[in-house]
């Protein structure tokens, strides 16, 4: 299958492999894995958390309320037991590493609940030697926010915050300013909002907002102005059966970034080219090679700058309540 269409490049080949699989029969692809032990993780998000040079690991813990931070030392292995943080809820679900208060350290966002088990997104400032400050809680709606992000949509030079609220059909944007906090919450209906992302996908110079729905198996664009609070174009556009995790990417080299998304219903992975502020019609990439026991969540890592002849990006699927198996994928070009 080709998704190129009028570039005429050649055809990406696709594969799923068991990670097992790919530890035994790909060794040039993959070095050897590092297990960490872990209590009831779910998500994670890297960055280098003290300032040492060396990427750390920051996992969340689905029923214990905690962040748990896993620092690299140099060796490559990994602190155990992890530092661990109580956010000051009874659970924690997506989070993300970005420098929100320009002090050069990486701070955390999370979803969550608080401890009066109200749906929030909380921050944690880093405290410039890798530990963190108190949760800041924000709270967002009815029912848990599964995952948010962070960009510039108003173009301030500060990271803003949106979660999508699936059980409030609705996502929540958040100001962000140059101390780390966030205030002026606008809600904007997105039916059964499940995954966001934030990029200029039709190059005006405007950030816009892509959302996953998988109820109604579409996704739903944001058309970016400039600010938090206004989108001059919502749009629910079609895709594949139960979309899920979004990530994003320039796949055909065209200067538009294009989305990819993950389904939660058969294990596929949807494609959508962009060009110009609209979206070309879903593509699927592949399935996994047997239906899993459970529901998988899936999440899309690309590998950027991506230059051509040769792409990859990786998928993997988590199974709930616990991960049972990892599932690898490289999409790659041809030269």
């Amino acid at each position: 299958m080709d998704i190129h269409k009028s570039t005429m490049r050649s055809p990406f080949l696709f594969a799923f492999v068991c990670l097992s699989t790919v530890m035994a029969g790909a060794q040039s692809l993959f070095n050897s894995p590092v297990n960490l032990a872990v209590s009831e993780t779910y998500l994670s998000a890297l960055a280098d958390f003290n300032g040492d040079g060396l990427i750390d690991i920051a996992s969340t813990s689905t029923t214990s309320g905690r962040v748990l931070i896993h620092y690299r030392n140099s060796s490559g292995s990994y602190a155990f037991p992890p530092s661990s943080y109580n956010v000051g809820g009874s659970w924690v679900y997506s989070v993300q590493a970005t420098d929100l208060n320009k002090d050069g350290y990486p701070d955390l966002t999370f979803t969550g609940y608080n401890g009066s088990i109200q749906p929030c997104v909380s921050v944690m400032l880093n405290n410039g030697s890798g530990g963190f400050g108190s949760a800041q809680n924000y709270v967002t709606g009815q029912g848990l926010a599964f995952y948010h992000t962070l960009g510039d949509l108003n173009k301030d030079g500060n990271p803003d915050l949106v979660t999508a609220n699936y059980y409030s059909n609705n996502i929540t944007i958040y100001t962000g300013s140059s101390n780390g906090t966030f205030s002026n919450p606008v809600s904007i209906k997105a039916l059964y909002a499940f995954d966001v992302n934030i990029r200029d996908y039709d190059q005006d110079g405007n950030p816009d907002i892509v959302v996953s729905s998988p109820d109604n198996n579409q996704f739903i664009f944001f058309k970016g102005t400039g600010s938090t609070s206004s989108y001059s174009t919502i749009s629910y556009l079609n895709t594949g059966n139960r979309p899920g995790n979004i990530s994003s990417a320039d796949f055909n080299g065209d200067g538009y970034p294009d989305i990819a998304m993950g389904s939660g219903a058969n294990a596929s992975v949807y494609v959508h080219l962009a060009s110009s502020g609209s979206f070309g019609s879903a593509q699927t990439l592949g399935k996994a090679p047997q239906e899993p026991a459970f529901m998988p969540a899936i999440s899309i890592t690309t590998e950027e700058p991506i230059s051509f002849p040769q792409m990859n990006f990786r998928l993997r699927f988590r199974f709930s309540p616990v991960m049972e198996m990892e599932v690898l994928a490289m999409l790659r070009t041809t030269g």
